[in-house]
C-alpha cells in the first residue's frame, strides 16, 4: 500500500512584545524575525558585525596609509569604498538596520504627534 508521510507540524506564530500605546516600534518587528533566524545560530549576529566591523577598519587604515604616502586619492580610493560596502553588509542584520528603523521609527512617531497636537487626534 501506499502510504503519505505524515504532515509537517505547523511552525510556530510570531509574537511581537507588546509596544507603549501611541508609539510606534519598527525595530520589535526586525529584532524578531532576526531572533528567529538565529536560533540555530545564536554567535551568528555577533559574528557577521565583528567581521564586517574588522573589515571596514582595516580597509580605512589600508586607505589612510596610501594616502599618506600619496596615493590615496581619485581613482585609488575606489577599492576601499568596495570593501566598505562589504563591511557594511555584513553588519547589517545586526548594526545598520536596527539603527536605521530606529530612526525611522522617531522620525514617524514625532510626525504622528505633531498631527495628534495639530488635530487634536
Amino acid at each position: 500500500m501506499n502510504q503519505s508521510p505524515a504532515p509537517a507540524p505547523a511552525p510556530e506564530p510570531l509574537v511581537l512584545p507588546e509596544a507603549p500605546e501611541g508609539k510606534i516600534d519598527l525595530t520589535r518587528g526586525w529584532d524578531a524575525a532576526w531572533a528567529s533566524l538565529t536560533d540555530g545560530y545564536p554567535g551568528l549576529g555577533s559574528t557577521l558585525a565583528f567581521i564586517g566591523v574588522a573589515i571596514v577598519v582595516l580597509a580605512l587604515f589600508q586607505w589612510a596609509w596610501a594616502a599618506r604616502r600619496g596615493r590615496g586619492q581619485g581613482q585609488a580610493a575606489k577599492p576601499v569604498w568596495g570593501v566598505m560596502v562589504i563591511g557594511s553588509l555584513l553588519t547589517a542584520p545586526t548594526v545598520i538596520i536596527p539603527l536605521l528603523l530606529g530612526i525611522l521609527s522617531t522620525v514617524i512617531n514625532i510626525v504622528f504627534s505633531l498631527f495628534r497636537g495639530a488635530f487634536g487626534i
